[in-house]
């Protein structure tokens, strides 16, 4: 299980690398804050993305059922995190709801080192919690797999 989320984390690495890249020649975006920063919350969101992806394939029955759960789960996790429209915009019930949430922590960990200019410092609690998050998905996505097929 572990060697699967290392290796599905390096494939996230590669496309969160070459996505920025991209954005930064392309649109100009640049890292204002703490390139340590930035590097972490990168890194630790594509380990939550790799265990989250892990989690679902134990959850489901059938590929179509984890297909269809995967989908369900990542538009509300993307949408409500804040990823889609910022989470400034949402009403106060649902901002409140959204930092319950690891995509919400993603989103300001990046935009903190971005385009607010934020230190190292404010990508810490982001950073921390993606990996919490991992560890949490990881060890129900081993707690659920089918040892004996």
């Amino acid at each position: 299980m572990l060697a699967r989320a290392l290796a599905t984390t390096f494939i996230g690495l590669f496309q969160i690398t070459v996505i920025y890249l991209a954005a930064m020649l392309v649109f100009k975006v640049r890292v204002e804050g703490s390139w340590a920063g930035f590097i972490a919350v990168g890194i630790s969101f594509c380990l939550l993305n790799a265990t989250f992806g892990l989690m679902l394939a134990t959850l489901g029955r059938s590929a179509s059922t984890t297909r269809g759960l995967a989908m369900m789960a990542t538009l509300l996790l993307v949408m409500v995190g804040g990823a889609w429209v910022p989470a400034f915009l949402f009403p106060r019930w649902l901002q409140n709801a959204s930092r319950y949430l690891p995509t919400r922590w993603a989103v300001d960990g990046l935009d903190g080192a971005t385009w607010r200019g934020l230190p190292f410092d404010t990508a810490v609690l982001p950073t921390l919690l993606l990996i919490g998050s991992s560890a949490a998905c990881l060890l129900i996505a081993t707690w659920r797999f089918r040892w004996d097929e």
